[in-house]
């Protein structure tokens, strides 16, 4: 027998409601399946935020915990009264002796053999230039000065450069040029002090 309209029509509408409950059925597989992927992107940010934060919680507290010791050797070696001095020294022997001078300074602490007390050095690194005499002066000044000091990385060269005379009249100007030497001088000097 064939089948009447009213049948095709049933089927048909069957058929749609079938299609239309598994599109349902799929789309909300897909959501839910994206859904849990949302779900583990988020999850891992947050987890992500959660070690950062716990890292910079631990990087605070080692920088609170030291920072009292920072502080201590700061006290000692910017401080220190005594290698104020010293420097101001250095500067008026310089001065003294007409000679430049450039500065570069370090320290650190280093434990003696008994462990009780510590030594503490402060490295100074000077250029110094000038004219030979008064860069020897400045070095015997320095070297017999009654420090504990150790003297150390010493360098000497010389540099010969044209001068010319910028305020010089026009008859002078076409004499031969002369020639200025100067005498420029790397060291490094240790100085050694006790820490209680």
């Amino acid at each position: 027998m064939l089948p009447t309209k009213k049948t095709k029509l049933s089927l048909l509408i069957d058929a749609v409601l079938l299609l239309g409950s598994i599109a349902i059925f799929v789309g909300a597989i897909l959501y839910i399946s994206n859904l849990r992927y949302e779900i583990r992107d988020r999850e891992f940010e947050l987890e992500s935020e959660k070690l950062f934060s716990s890292g910079l919680q631990s990087t605070k507290s080692i920088l609170n915990s030291s920072r009292d010791q920072l502080q201590q050797l700061d006290s000692f070696f910017i401080q220190d009264e005594q290698t104020i001095e010293y420097l101001n020294d250095i500067e008026t022997i310089a001065n003294n002796n007409n000679v430049a001078i450039n500065l570069d300074l370090s320290s650190a602490i280093e434990p003696l053999e008994n462990e009780i007390a510590r030594l503490g050095t402060f490295d100074i690194r000077l250029n110094v230039s000038g004219d030979f005499n008064n860069v020897m002066n400045f070095l015997r000044q320095v070297a017999l000065k009654d420090e504990n000091i150790e003297i150390s990385d010493l360098a000497l060269n010389k540099s010969v450069a044209e001068r010319v005379g910028e305020n010089q009249p026009a008859a002078e100007i076409n004499q031969p040029a002369v020639l200025e030497q100067t005498w420029n001088m790397s060291l490094t000097l240790t100085l050694y002090q006790e820490l209680s």
